[in-house]
């Protein structure tokens, strides 16, 4: 039991707030950079055209990172963004709480 309470303290820690989404024309990305937790093993990095995420790009990043590069996206569209953290638990990846969405719009 308190194991589950210290990895449900780990996954929980302040909402994920994005400090940042910009988008570069000539590359066709965005970047997006989080508050950084060191008490878990990764992130995980979801941008879709769809806010309900279908059809979405998705990328596991370590837990020393607090920024990524999403890449090939489309000018003139409208992106949605969000993160999660995740703990590895006997092999297996437990995801904690979606962040709030981020929306990106694209122009040129």
């Amino acid at each position: 039991k308190l194991k589950k309470m210290n990895l449900n303290h780990n996954l929980q820690q302040k909402k994920f707030k994005f400090s940042k989404g910009t988008f570069d024309n000539k590359k066709k990305s965005i970047t997006i950079k989080w508050n950084r937790n060191t008490n878990v093993d990764g992130y995980q990095v979801v941008a879709s055209k769809k806010r309900n995420f279908a059809n979405s790009k998705k990328k596991n990043l370590s837990p020393y990172y607090n920024s990524t590069t999403v890449k090939g996206l489309t000018r003139k569209k409208t992106y949605y963004v969000r993160i999660r953290a995740y703990v590895i638990v006997d092999g297996n990846k437990v995801y904690g709480e979606w962040s709030s969405i981020k929306k990106v719009k694209i122009k040129k």
